[in-house]
């Protein structure tokens, strides 16, 4: 009896609420809703701190699409390879900044359109140590870092070119200050955000002229395993939306 009158109490307490704007189900719906994206240390893109705490184009992006869509988001901060499996397993919903490719395919569903380019990629090594990366060839006599789970260059399809895998950033930036790297690669984007906000680092580590430029654009990338897949066809449409109305622009414009 108490548990049916309890019941009864919120279902009034939701009608009440909405006023006849919405039905009962609508905000169920809503209150129930949950997005989960697993977020990796990717400046200007994803930015996270020790105590969990996230921001950046991304983490705004997935905060403004979810107040669209009347959901809550719950961020978790993880690396970059792990952040892939737990979205693969269905731990978290969505990574984002995702390249499109096939072995990704059967795990995620890549939600349209694309919300930005995902660039070129540099090559950055330490300013004093005289290497200089000016064309492909000259990858071949260096120790190369790159971030495992990371798809702009084939790691291993040159057996001339010695990588070294991290889990991301900020390990690659140690590994080069430390001399265990010749040169490291990641995004132009990521890193000239980087040197630019930190003066410091800017005079110890130099971008060489070579670029390795890619088609590749940047998606949300929803678990296959989740339960939110049958929203893919509204993430698609409010996500256009963002995209038409200049949101998604006004965005990326804050972090430049």
């Amino acid at each position: 009896m108490i548990r049916l009158g309890s019941a009864g109490f919120i279902l009034l307490l939701s009608m009440t609420f909405v006023g006849g704007c919405y039905s009962v189900r609508s905000v169920a719906s809503t209150a129930e809703a949950t997005m989960t994206v697993a977020v990796s240390h990717w400046p200007p893109r994803k930015m996270t701190t020790k105590d969990g705490k996230v921001s950046g184009i991304d983490v705004d992006i997935m905060r403004e699409l979810a107040r669209r869509m009347q959901m809550r988001v719950i961020f978790y901060t993880c690396t970059w390879i792990r952040c892939q499996t737990m979205v693969r397993l269905g731990s978290a919903d969505f990574i984002t900044s995702a390249s499109r490719t096939p072995d990704r395919e059967p795990y995620f569903h890549f939600i349209e359109p694309s919300y930005a380019p995902n660039g070129g990629y540099a090559f950055y090594v330490r300013a004093d140590s005289g290497v200089r990366i000016e064309k492909y060839d000259d990858l071949h006599k260096h120790i190369i870092g790159t971030t495992m789970g990371a798809k702009y260059m084939e790691v291993g399809a040159d057996p001339k070119i010695y990588w070294v895998r991290t889990t991301g950033t900020r390990e690659l930036l140690r590994k080069l200050k430390s001399k265990e790297l010749d040169v490291i690669i990641d995004s132009a984007e990521l890193m000239d955000y980087f040197l630019k906000n930190n003066p410091d680092e800017k005079l110890a580590i130099a971008k060489s002229p070579y670029v390795y430029i890619t088609p590749q654009r940047a998606y949300m990338a929803l678990s296959r395993r989740s339960e939110l897949v049958h929203l893919i066809p509204r993430f698609s449409t409010v996500l256009q939306q963002m995209l038409d109305e200049g949101k998604i622009e006004a965005i990326l414009e804050n972090y430049r």
